[in-house]
């Protein structure tokens, strides 16, 4: 038997979207192949899940991606010496 709840257990909100943020998620879940209301759960979920966001990266993949970047374009013409690492 499903742990999951029934769709009809879920709870149902009203919520106020700018035409502009609208249009953005209905693109989204176009293109995603999701309905409006599947894409906005599924990038809720993936918020406070700490994963990827937007993009598909998370952050910590994102700031070693910048950070090769600039590791590469310092190699042509700067100083590789003055690129922080987090820790």
């Amino acid at each position: 038997m499903s742990t999951e709840p029934k769709v009809s257990e879920y709870a149902q909100m009203k919520l106020r979207l700018s035409p502009e943020l609208k249009a953005l998620i209905d693109d989204a879940a176009k293109a995603s192949n999701r309905t409006l209301n599947a894409e906005i759960i599924a990038r809720l979920e993936t918020t406070f899940k700490g994963g990827m966001v937007g993009c598909g990266f998370n952050e910590s993949r994102m700031r070693e991606m910048l950070r090769e970047e600039l590791r590469e374009a310092l190699f042509w013409g700067g100083d590789t010496n003055t690129i922080k690492h987090d820790s």
